[in-house]
């Protein structure tokens, strides 16, 4: 099948754009199927920003595209159809939520390897298909940015968001890492590709690796180091994940216990060496 036909035959939703972009949308504009009860207004509404991560929207439509046709993607023809994409995301949201503005960024991630050289396993490409697969996103991105209309506000960062709007926000991103920019904004919401989940601080635990059973673990980037997530930590040393995850539940912390408690009863471990990683992890 020719590219441009797999681009034409991709998953969809009920907008026409790939399918887990589509459900998250839907699900901000109180339209998800499979979301009850369906909210009495569009949760959109209640958001003065919308910020979409690049590499998610990338992401989304290769996992939309018929099996086997990503394996000859070409980047420009991908970054042509997010770009497309990104618009109808726009018009989308402007018809429902006129005040709502929209915010595409773009982070390289590129410094991890410095920043977090003490204790941290970082996650990079190790297979033929992985590194392919990056390759093509880094040729669409930069189709993007160098194609984007004047309209679009596309922004790039070196790691961490940075953010000036005095309002609260939605975020579509799988990269639970941009999660701990949650401070530059009022109040900021994960927005979940998929499943449509709209998630406030208390449910970012669910971003860990196999996070679903981590309730009682706050998210901070300390933990993030330690538990990994999907995109750029690897879970680290097992053995301190039991203790903290025992630790936890002995002290019934919760997504929003303080740090000067994590602090507190962390100093009661017995491995030492363990606590004073805990300390540098969290000041």
């Amino acid at each position: 099948m020719a590219f441009t036909e797999s681009i034409a035959s991709r998953a969809v939703g009920q907008f026409p754009i790939s399918v887990a972009t589509s459900l998250a949308l839907e699900s901000a504009l109180g339209i998800h199927e499979l979301i009850e009860p369906r909210p009495a207004t569009p949760p959109i509404l209640g958001y003065g920003g919308l910020w979409v991560n690049l590499r998610t929207l990338f992401r989304n439509f290769i996992g939309a595209l018929p099996a086997g046709a990503a394996e000859g993607i070409g980047g420009n023809e991908a970054g042509m159809t997010v770009l497309e994409e990104m618009e109808m995301i726009v018009s989308i949201i402007r018809e429902t939520s006129p005040r709502t503005k929209v915010t595409f960024y773009v982070s390289n991630y590129r410094d991890m390897e410095r920043k977090y050289r003490h204790y941290a396993l970082i996650r990079t490409d190790s297979t033929p298909k992985q590194k392919y697969y990056t390759s093509v996103q880094s040729e669409a991105i930069q189709y993007i940015l160098n194609a984007r209309p004047p309209e679009l506000d596309v922004r790039g960062f070196e790691m961490g968001l940075k953010s000036a709007d005095k309002f609260n926000c939605m975020i579509l991103t799988h990269y639970a890492y941009d999660l701990l920019s949650w401070k530059e904004f009022t109040k900021l919401a994960l927005l979940e590709s998929h499943t449509g989940a709209i998630k406030e601080r208390p449910m970012w635990y669910t971003k860990y690796y196999n996070g679903k059973d981590l309730a009682m673990i706050p998210f901070n980037e300390g933990f993030l180091q330690i538990f990994g997530d999907s995109e750029t930590f690897r879970p680290n040393n097992i053995r301190w994940r039991k203790t903290l995850i025992e630790l936890g539940e002995k002290n019934r912390w919760s997504a929003l216990t303080t740090k000067e408690k994590l602090r507190t009863n962390i100093e009661t471990l017995p491995d030492k060496y363990f606590v004073s990683v805990l300390r540098e992890l969290l000041k």
